[in-house]
């Protein structure tokens, strides 16, 4: 081949070479950039092999037709293909990819040397490499030369595996080798003996977590024999000895992917990567992706959530967010979505992802409240209510949640000030005043209740809570012919609500209407003839009514 001086200023194409970017086993990298459409910068791989027969030139071609379909969200995607002969004097295949502007993971772990990533990053970043590999495992390729220099970072940082199919491209041509087949920091013991398979890639990723863990490889020699005894014969020192903060979940699995044996590491990548994570899932590999703009991957999302499909409307919020992860509409729809779906631990995972991104945003903070309350950790939900109110003191709603948690946790008398609060900023808010009315009720001060209780039906006349709580404070008045009116106004409302009609029951049982206490009853029973009041309730009713 030329020298790389000579290559510098060539044109392949329509693309000017300006740089050289790196030098691996099979290739030079260059970046180029389009002559005409100056603002396209791409990647150009020029192979160092000579395909000298026709069948050679074909088998490349047919392997680049097959690498072409394998397109993923997370794997480099191939712009073009072809032979060259500038700067050289035969030609050669080269092979033209998308410019990762933000480097290799090779560089990142360079300018942190001595210091590991923080893990969640780590995750993050073998999540996607194994969401990629898993899909190329499906379609039958082997990657081969699985290290962190061919984990690459686009205009986005998301994560993007590169030099897929090369072995299997070049197995059949004249290599010209730089370095061994392979990485041996990161090939498995039957690498070093000539044998790939899956569960080779499934080693080599293991190895790449394990550096993103501890800050090295598990192994370490001056050659590749010595390397390559070391992969066959010495256990690794678990990752979580060197790191404590590893999490025990992902040092297991971690070292069960750097295990000697094939059969003795996880089933497959994808199993590898659900083990990383907490709490455990099997990650999805979609095919081929639709290119769209975010726009539309976040409006057919909010389709889907709108329409309780929230399942379904995972996957276009996550295409949003992998065009861009600084997306924090696209974070919350997703956090909600999992809200819904009762994944409260993820959604507070995606809550904090949107901390990273805009500490400030109010509404994160009550997704976190909510979630909090599902999992009963009611002292953290109270603490992000108040985080949302030091950024915005009188905001309503992050208000009015606290009332809410407050009342549920049966501190009445603070809650009722937080109502009242809201009331001041909110006026018209029906809602506030159906809280502030129960929490009355249950200080026992029924006549305010009541007054509460109005205000709420003069702002929204079908507020079936206000109504419901109005006859238990005219019950507790005594004023049972109206606590019936407003419970029969209720069950216009929810006929189906048993309560209502025990209640009715007990009030007509109190004016000694015995007869209309028993058919309340009764109508009690039909919806559930084992409710324990409507039974005891009818069971006095009839004894009174009989004596």
């Amino acid at each position: 081949m030329a020298t790389e001086q000579g290559i510098i200023g060539k044109e392949i194409g329509n693309y000017k070479i300006v740089a050289k970017i790196a030098t691996g086993g099979f290739g030079t990298v260059y970046r180029a950039q389009h002559h005409i459409l100056t603002e396209r910068t791409v990647a150009i791989k020029i192979l160092h092999t000579f395909l000298g027969s026709e069948q050679e030139r074909q088998q490349f071609i047919q392997e680049a037709q097959f690498l072409e379909q394998l397109r993923h969200p997370y794997i480099l995607s191939l712009l073009d293909v072809g032979f060259t002969q500038v700067g050289f004097g035969a030609e050669y295949p080269y092979l033209l990819a998308i410019y990762a502007a933000h480097g290799s993971l090779r560089e990142r772990l360079k300018k942190i040397t001595g210091r590991t990533l923080p893990w969640d990053l780590a995750e993050n970043i073998l999540t996607q490499v194994g969401q990629a590999l898993q899909h190329a495992h499906q379609q039958k390729i082997i990657h081969r030369d699985l290290k962190p220099d061919n984990i690459l970072f686009t205009d986005t940082h998301t994560a993007v595996l590169a030099d897929f199919g090369i072995a299997t491209v070049l197995s059949t041509g004249s290599i010209k080798y730089t370095t061994v087949a392979g990485t041996p920091l990161y090939m498995s013991p039957e690498q070093f003996r000539g044998s790939i398979s899956r569960e080779s890639d499934q080693y080599s990723l293991g190895c790449i977590a394990y550096e993103l863990a501890t800050g090295k490889p598990p192994f370490s020699a001056p050659d590749f024999i010595a390397l390559g005894f070391k992969h066959a014969t010495e256990e690794p020192v678990p990752p979580q000895q060197i790191n404590p903060l590893i999490p025990d979940y992902a040092n297991q699995a971690i070292l069960k992917a750097i295990a000697k044996e094939r059969r003795d590491r996880h089933e497959d990548v994808a199993a590898f990567i659900a083990a990383l994570q907490k709490p455990k899932r099997v990650i999805e590999t979609p095919s081929i992706v639709p290119q769209k703009p975010k726009e539309l991957w976040l409006e057919e999302g909010k389709v889907l959530y709108q329409q309780q499909r929230y399942e379904e409307s995972l996957f276009p919020f996550e295409q949003a967010i992998r065009i861009d992860p600084q997306s924090i509409e696209a974070y919350y729809w997703k956090s909600d979505a999992l809200y819904e779906l009762q994944r409260y631990e993820e959604s507070l995972e995606i809550c904090e992802q949107i901390l990273l991104i805009d500490p400030y945003y109010i509404k994160v903070y009550l997704a976190q409240s909510y979630n909090f309350i599902e999992l009963k950790r009611y002292s953290e939900a109270l603490a992000a209510l108040d985080q949302a109110l030091r950024l915005e003191p009188n905001h309503i709603t992050a208000h009015f949640e606290k009332g809410k948690l407050l009342h549920r946790l049966k501190e009445h008398q603070e809650a009722l000030g937080i109502f009242e609060h809201v009331i001041n900023l909110a006026p018209d808010f029906a809602d506030a005043y159906y809280w502030k009315a129960d929490s009355l009720n249950e200080l026992h001060r029924f006549k305010e209740s009541l007054v509460a209780c109005e205000k709420a039906l003069q702002l929204q006349p079908q507020h079936i809570q206000a109504q419901i709580v109005k006859g238990y404070n005219l019950s507790w008045l005594k004023r049972y012919k109206e606590a019936n009116e407003a419970f029969d106004l209720a069950i216009l409302l929810d006929p189906h609500n048993i309560s209502l009609y025990v209640e009715k029951g007990n009030n007509y049982t109190r004016l000694g209407k015995f007869a209309e206490a028993i058919d309340s009853y009764d109508r009690a029973l039909r919806l559930d003839p084992h409710n324990q009041g409507a039974i005891s309730g009818r069971w006095i009713a009839v004894a009174k009514n009989k004596g």
